[in-house]
């Protein structure tokens, strides 16, 4: 709750999601809290500073699929940027590995559904998962 307390503080910070099909449709938990969960999604997208971006299924193949990251921009510390893996986490700070990861940001973002065709998207399945049509209820 403190987490997403941050998004309507009066400095909220400025969140970019790019999520693989795969993750709003992998069933974590039955349908109906499925549903609830990707319609928060596509709340919390409605804010001026969050976007949501989906790399659907039919684009095959893209550079996220080695797993995820994050990017994190301060306005008084450096950039870095967050790995986690199965058993370990670790930061990134050289500027050459940076300018590597916004390449892949970049790239992840040129092949993602825009933020409106996302929420669109996502709030489809969500629908489809809250009336029964969708993965296991």
């Amino acid at each position: 709750m403190a987490r997403q307390a941050l998004l309507t503080r009066d400095s909220p910070p400025i969140l970019d999601f790019i999520v693989d099909e795969s993750a709003l449709r992998r069933p974590l938990l039955p349908a109906q809290g499925m549903s609830r969960q990707l319609r928060h999604i596509v709340e919390a997208a409605e804010r001026p500073n969050v976007s949501v971006r989906v790399l659907p299924f039919d684009l095959g193949g893209h550079r996220g699929l080695d797993g995820s990251f994050m990017l994190l921009g301060f306005n008084k510390a450096r950039t870095v940027i967050h790995v986690e893996h199965k058993i370990s986490t670790f930061f990134l700070e050289d500027e050459r590995e940076i300018a590597f990861y916004r390449d892949e940001i970049d790239s992840l973002r040129a092949a993602a559904m825009n933020p409106d065709e996302s929420s669109d998207f996502i709030a489809a399945i969500a629908h489809e998962l809250g009336s029964g049509q969708g993965t296991q209820q």
